[in-house]
């Protein structure tokens, strides 16, 4: 799938980083210099590392599930208005260790 989406956005001109492995640090620095404009993965932790885009579980007919972070506040199982990274950060880091 993931390869012919590349084919996808080659044809269609549209530039793109493909990151490979552990490059969640590196793709939010991308996004946060403003050289992308949002990330597609299967990995929450992006958000963690403070993207504002993030689209999970691509499939082959081009459904998706996208996550902004100017959204949070509309959280209802948890008031997120005027959080920082380093709170939501931190509440992620609780959630963890208490499973």
């Amino acid at each position: 799938m993931a390869f012919q989406f590349i084919k996808a956005l080659r044809t269609a001109n549209v530039s793109f980083v493909v990151a490979p492995y552990e490059a969640d640090a590196q793709l939010a620095y991308l996004e946060r210099e403003g050289l992308v404009d949002g990330v597609i993965t299967e990995d929450s932790d992006l958000l963690v590392y403070g993207c504002k885009t993030v689209l999970y579980k691509l499939d082959n007919s081009g459904s998706c599930t996208e996550f902004k972070r100017e959204r949070f506040t509309a959280c209802r199982e948890y008031n997120m208005h005027g959080w920082t990274d380093a709170e939501f950060r931190q509440c992620v880091d609780t959630r963890r260790r208490a499973s």
